[in-house]
């Protein structure tokens, strides 16, 4: 395994951890949770910005949504497991880009995915990625949700293509910041925001489906 999926493989395990120990909390342990991940994430980023632009104003309205969704699911969602699958979604598609990053990446496409924010990001990566991710993440959404197949193919494609946005909507900060990583205290792989940048769209999508079907 290379050092940075080692990396990324290892700071989630604990994430997971964590995140496990939420929800044998019930609902309002996971509630909790959003909003710690939410605060820590606002300090990470008040922490390495020194002058502020109307861009990164937005980009903190990105983590309030994403709190404020990530509580309304973890009250209301039935069953809870349901937010285990969209976190299992949104994580598994970004291995999953790497890995078809590394293995396809410019053999289809010549040009980047967004080569002025995330240069390493490839077209094949992001597709092959988010296909790769839906057919792991379907039998996993059969167990945790109630879903159908057709919505689980809907959530899955929609929760890798924001997924993707998040994290572009993340590095676009980084680069005109000029910071690498937002935080230091996920060893080897930066702060929380760095973690949790594909959720910062994704949840809120995700809430709003959650509506809508």
């Amino acid at each position: 395994m290379s050092g940075g999926l080692y990396q990324t493989v290892r700071s989630w395990f604990w994430l997971l951890a964590v995140l496990w120990l939420a929800f044998i909390l019930g609902r309002y342990g996971v509630a909790t949770l959003g909003m710690l991940m939410s605060a820590i994430a606002l300090w990470e980023l008040w922490r390495v910005i020194k002058v502020w632009t109307w861009r990164d104003g937005l980009f903190v309205g990105y983590i309030g949504l994403f709190g404020l969704a990530w509580v309304w699911l973890a009250l209301t969602v039935k069953p809870l497991s349901v937010l285990l699958f969209v976190l299992f979604a949104v994580q598994v598609c970004d291995v999953c880009q790497y890995l078809m990053g590394r293995a396809f990446g410019h053999r289809l496409f010549a040009s980047k995915l967004a080569p002025n924010l995330s240069p390493n990001k490839t077209i094949e990566g992001a597709v092959f990625g988010v296909l790769l991710m839906m057919v792991l993440s379907l039998p996993v959404g059969q167990v945790l949700t109630d879903f159908g197949m057709g919505q689980l193919v809907l959530l899955a494609v929609s929760l890798g293509a924001c997924g993707i946005v998040g994290d572009l909507l993340e590095s676009s900060v980084k680069r005109r910041h000029q910071v690498k990583d937002m935080g230091v205290w996920l060893a080897g792989h930066g702060g929380l925001l760095d973690r949790m940048d594909s959720l910062l769209v994704s949840v809120p999508l995700f809430a709003v489906l959650m509506v809508v079907l």
